[in-house]
């Protein structure tokens, strides 16, 4: 029985290096916001930098609302408040695509907004950075099928 007893100090230090993978695959949240330079709407482009972060780490963790509203304010830049990325957003929505998430009926239509713009190096951008994003979030790949799927 004592000889069982790193058990549980190997799990922690998995557990503690599957996390840190993820850190490199994912920009800092301060990458993405912007400052908020509209003095009109200041106190709403804060909240929404606010909300934007909770939702960035919450996507990182697998929450299917999040990864929309991340990869929705990637497109769309909500309020000013984050920088538009739309080869984030795209990868964002192949992420969403790939998981078993029940998803909303507008999901592919918004995956298709979010990279039917872009070139075809950009979607080829996208398509490395949603396997990478997958496999840290959910370890496992992504599965292609689910991009061809209509």
């Amino acid at each position: 029985m004592s000889s069982l007893k790193w058990i549980p100090t190997l799990a922690a230090a998995l557990v503690a290096s599957a996390s840190l993978a993820g850190e490199g695959i994912f920009p800092p949240v301060e990458q993405l916001n912007t400052i908020c330079a509209d003095t009109s709407h200041l106190g709403l482009c804060e909240a929404t930098r606010v909300s934007f972060k909770t939702d960035y780490e919450a996507a990182r963790r697998g929450d299917y609302p999040a990864q929309r509203n991340v990869a929705f304010c990637l497109y769309d830049g909500c309020d000013g408040a984050v920088l538009r990325k739309p080869v984030e957003s795209c990868a964002w929505r192949m992420v969403i695509q790939g998981s078993k998430a029940a998803k909303e009926p507008t999901e592919r239509e918004s995956y298709r907004n979010a990279c039917s713009r872009l070139s075809n190096a950009d979607r080829k951008q996208s398509l490395a950075r949603a396997e990478a994003m997958f496999g840290a979030i959910y370890q496992a790949q992504l599965p292609l099928e689910t991009l061809l799927a209509d």
